[in-house]
């Protein structure tokens, strides 16, 4: 009955005996239902320090066959990870950080994960999608035209004024996408006065606002 601790549990075998069950073992295949019984009662067991050290020095260097990483990929799609929606505690976000610090990836692992060689790479590049973000050249070039046109200065300028520029969509960027690269729909404002997409305050602004890029033009 699974659920129940094995009689063999905490028992140490000699080496020979061991050799004897590995030599046993040697080509047998497993069932998928002998995996699956053997997956249950293996639930909830706590391997020593020591016997983690040892499986992981047994499997330092190995490398997976092409076959076997396949069969590991389709085990896996359309698993939720377990670590989903999970926020590690400090001292393991301590550790990772440690332990990531200073370490860097070799020539042959970079080539792996760049260009057609990586898992998410599109080979038919007309399916790529527009990147649609304020990180577009198009934006860019939005950003740099209307602050030409006003200077570079803040256009609601007084004493309350910061150094800070931003240019700011009089209409939402958000809402109204056909008017996202439209010089006339935006103007620069310093952080104190930029709305910070307070819809309250960006309503009361926008007549203002039209008002001052209509002045410019």
């Amino acid at each position: 009955m699974f659920g129940k601790v094995p009689w063999n549990r905490g028992k140490k075998w000699s080496k020979e005996v061991i050799e004897k069950f590995r030599k046993a073992h040697l080509g047998k295949k497993l069932s998928n239902e002998h995996k699956k019984k053997i997956g249950l009662a293996n639930i909830g067991r706590r391997f020593s320090k020591e016997t983690i050290e040892k499986i992981r020095q047994s499997n330092l260097g190995k490398k997976r066959s092409e076959e076997t990483r396949r069969r590991i990929s389709e085990t896996h799609k359309g698993q939720i990870s377990p670590m989903r929606g999970k926020k590690h505690k400090r001292k393991s976000r301590e550790k990772m950080r440690k332990w990531h610090s200073g370490k860097k990836l070799s020539e042959e692992t970079i080539e792996k994960l760049t260009g057609e060689k990586h898992w998410r790479y599109i080979h038919d590049r007309s399916k790529l999608k527009r990147n649609d973000t304020r990180t577009d050249p198009l934006y860019r070039e939005w950003r740099k035209q209307v602050l030409k046109r006003d200077r570079g200065q803040c256009r609601l300028k007084d004493e309350n004024c910061v150094d800070y520029l931003i240019v700011h969509h009089i209409k939402r960027w958000s809402l109204f996408k056909k008017l996202r690269y439209v010089i006339s729909n935006g103007i620069t404002l310093c952080r104190f006065h930029d709305p910070n997409s307070n819809r309250i305050k960006e309503k009361r602004l926008e007549p203002i606002l039209k008002r001052l890029v209509k002045s410019s033009n």
